[in-house]
């Protein structure tokens, strides 16, 4: 009788075992959907392969690391949303592009950066494109470069102010250069347009926003060719907390 009750626990051991290993067996990852945001002209095909080693592992355990871990080597791309688990073995999630908006002129090399700050690539010449915008630094140091990380700076504070001012006014193919400066008395971001009119933010770490959208309201609401060729915008900040904008001509 024994033998028999140890034989039964046995078998069911055995078959609860085989269960087990089936069901694992039967959610290995056989498929990797990914649905792709890219621009034109993009070529996806190294990332898709690169997500094939995702297949073979259980699906239960695949997440938004092990795609962000394959993601590491191509700073392009970013993981948009979360990992969707489809049962029993394919996994699917989305995938967009970053899109080239700033080329950092620094130590002789040229940093190309998301919206972000997102440092993209690092190259030894400069591509000139209207969509991106030329950025130099004067009294402003990188202090950590890492592909597909934000830039970091010795003045993150200017470089955040930066781009929340840029991101603001949606600038990208009216603004030809922008220099952030660090200066004993205050930090300032000029932007340089196309026009020939250089929009001067004064303390941009105060109110950057707010005096970036007054500066970039005025001069796109000024449609006089005579009055854009004045040479410079510049915003302060009254103190009652309103923007004071002030041209200044070219013969000043």
């Amino acid at each position: 009788m024994k033998n028999r009750k140890i034989c039964a626990i046995l078998i069911a051991a055995v078959f609860a075992v085989a269960a087990v290993v089936s069901c694992v067996f039967l959610s290995l990852v056989r498929r990797v959907d990914v649905k792709y945001v890219l621009s034109d002209g993009t070529d996806a095909a190294p990332l898709s392969a690169s997500f094939d080693a995702l297949k073979g592992k259980c699906v239960l355990f695949v997440g938004e690391d092990d795609v962000r871990e394959i993601l590491k080597d191509y700073p392009y791309f970013y993981l948009d949303g979360k990992v969707k688990r489809n049962f029993p073995n394919s996994v699917s999630f989305s995938v967009k592009e970053r899109r080239e908006t700033y080329s950092l002129n620094y130590d002789g090399k040229y940093y190309i950066l998301d919206e972000n700050g997102i440092l993209l690539a690092v190259k030894d010449y400069a591509e000139q494109k209207r969509s991106v915008i030329d950025v130099e630094f004067s009294g402003v140091n990188l202090s950590s470069v890492t592909a597909g990380q934000p830039l970091s700076t010795d003045c993150g504070e200017l470089f955040d102010a930066f781009l929340a001012m840029t991101k603001a006014v949606s600038l990208s193919d009216n603004v030809k250069k922008a220099t952030l400066l660090v200066m004993p008395e205050r930090k300032d971001v000029l932007y340089e347009t196309y026009t020939g009119v250089t929009v001067e933010i004064p303390d941009a770490c105060d109110s950057g926003v707010e005096k970036a959208e007054a500066a970039f309201k005025a001069y796109n609401e000024s449609a006089d060719d005579y009055y854009k060729s004045f040479d410079k915008i510049t915003v302060t900040k009254k103190s009652d907390g309103e923007m004071q904008v002030t041209w200044t001509d070219k013969s000043v």
